[in-house]
């Protein structure tokens, strides 16, 4: 991952100058450190995502991706976002069917484009999130502009 090695650098020579950020003979990072490495972590996250959420995407995947343990990333991404990052994929996707839906995409390839993998699933969780199912929510639009 491009930068990431970077921070790391940056985090360690800033150390030899700040004795508040750590031991900089052991190589231990301080909590500072480890905050400023695991904020950007978080961003690259949002933005691997904000690309990608369309396609296939897991937990596993994103650890494989950023080379870090499952259950790490979703502890650093919950303590920054709030949400886990299964929860977060889930919004992105169900924010971007009501944008498909809204500009009249049928719902069954709404679907499919938002990265589900079936429609049941799709509609359950549009409907867990919105109280409607993608097809109420359509017609509901298409009866507020009437």
């Amino acid at each position: 991952m491009p930068g990431r090695t970077h921070l790391w650098l940056g985090c360690f020579v800033y150390s030899a100058f700040k004795s508040d950020f750590g031991d900089v003979k052991s190589g231990k990072s301080s909590p500072k450190c480890t905050f400023f490495f695991q904020s950007y972590l978080v961003s690259e996250i949002y933005d691997y995502i904000d690309k990608n959420f369309t396609d296939t995407l897991s937990v596993s995947q994103l650890a494989v991706h950023f080379h870090h343990n499952a259950d790490y990333l979703t502890r650093v991404f919950q303590r920054f976002s709030g949400y886990t990052i299964k929860q977060f994929i889930l919004l992105k996707r169900i924010s971007y069917a009501k944008e498909l839906l809204q500009k009249g995409h049928l719902p069954n390839d709404v679907c499919f484009l938002c990265g589900f993998q079936n429609y049941s699933n799709f509609s359950r969780c549009f409907h867990n999130h919105l109280g409607l199912s993608p097809r109420k929510y359509q017609q509901s639009l298409s009866e507020r502009t009437l």
